[in-house]
């Protein structure tokens, strides 16, 4: 079984976290040298601007630019496709169970929460939060993925 989500919006609130410990991969620049020069243009006297050449401090950036209420750094597309279930089953020929007493017999194996294709960088974008006893939608704080389950059934008939 495959289902998905097209759209919506995901905050995370790992991603801030993450970055804010220096925990995730975008946190590389500016490690090697302790300053970072972030995007963007200042204002020059005459009115006109500039590409912004202020370095900062690397951990001071990164806690400021990607902070708690910069909701726009943290939230992330929420579309997903997942592989929910895969089962494969056999049923013996009743032929080859004469003179058993076993009237049917099958075997199967199956796998569940098997993939997630998402551009979602943390854990798993079908998430949501608990504020109380009501339910928040579209909201990551630090919930892990479905565990993936593997098994298998016989299914023996006397």
């Amino acid at each position: 079984m495959v289902d998905g989500q097209y759209g919506g919006i995901v905050y995370s609130q790992s991603n801030h976290k993450l970055i804010q410990q220096g925990k995730l991969t975008s946190t590389y620049e500016g490690r090697e040298t302790g300053f970072i020069t972030g995007d963007g243009v200042v204002l020059n006297t005459d009115g006109t601007y500039s590409p912004n050449t202020t370095a900062a401090i690397t951990p001071d950036w990164y806690n400021r630019y990607y902070r708690r209420a910069n909701v726009e750094s943290n939230s992330f597309d929420a579309s997903f496709l997942k592989l929910r279930e895969v089962s494969l089953q056999y049923n013996f020929p009743k032929k080859s169970l004469k003179n058993t007493g076993i009237t049917s017999l099958s075997i199967s194996t199956f796998g569940r929460n098997l993939a997630t294709v998402s551009d979602f960088p943390i854990y798993d974008p079908e998430t949501a939060a608990l504020n109380g006893d009501t339910i928040l939608p579209g909201i990551e704080m630090g919930q892990m993925p479905s565990p993936a389950n593997y098994g298998f059934n016989l299914k023996v008939n006397l």
